[in-house]
């Protein structure tokens, strides 16, 4: 999940339990989450994009069940589990979906400095 600590006091706050992968990109928090059940197999948290004091900016793809591989300033790079099994690539200012790719034989490799994700 995602714990916001404040710094000033030690104190701590939940802002998202359900987020399994959590992401900078700039000052924003990019984070999407999996969740093994036992009546569906997967479910998910979706997209969310919340600021530094942890406020809601951008829910997107309701209960999709996502892997984060890689996020900028911009955009985020997810891997949709639960049959699809697709790359998306997902614009953080509007949160629609930029592209879908099959990810049957893709290889991601994140690169230092890069302005966004390809596509």
């Amino acid at each position: 999940g995602l714990h916001l600590v404040d710094a000033t006091t030690w104190t701590e706050r939940v802002v998202a339990r359900a987020s399994g992968s959590v992401m900078p990109a700039e000052d924003l928090v990019v984070t999407a989450g999996v969740t093994d059940t036992a009546q569906d197999g997967r479910s998910g948290a979706g997209l969310t994009l919340y600021d530094a004091a942890g406020t809601q900016l951008l829910h997107t793809l309701g209960s999709a069940p996502l892997g984060l591989m890689a996020a900028t300033g911009n955009r985020a790079l997810v891997l949709e589990w639960g049959g699809r099994n697709r790359m998306l690539v997902v614009d953080l200012a509007d949160g629609h979906v930029v592209r879908s790719m099959s990810s049957g034989r893709m290889f991601v490799v994140p690169l230092a400095g890069a302005a966004a994700p390809c596509c």
